[in-house]
């Protein structure tokens, strides 16, 4: 049986992302139109990677946080189909 880890000599790399190409993803996201699946495809690195980013973006642990309390909820593709769908009612 196979052992898969991220031990030394198990092959699998792990990029280290620079705090400021944390913050270039994580803002690409947050453009009108923007998918995760799509930023995070173009980027080479897990969506679910990108949700824990914007998590602490908001919390103003990421750097260059939103201005206020840092409690801003991020656009979210249902409030932005919900918004697209009532243009088109």
């Amino acid at each position: 049986m196979e052992e898969f880890g991220l031990g030394v000599g198990s092959g699998v790399r792990v990029r280290r992302r620079s705090a400021a190409e944390r913050l270039r993803v994580v803002e690409e996201t947050l453009e009108v139109g923007a998918s995760v699946a799509r930023v995070a495809l173009r980027h080479g690195i897990n969506a679910n990677q990108i949700f824990q980013w914007q998590r602490l973006y908001r919390e103003g642990k990421l750097g260059g946080a939103p201005s206020g309390n840092g409690q801003q909820p991020l656009r979210s593709t249902t409030s932005f189909l919900q918004a697209d769908a009532s243009t088109v009612l």
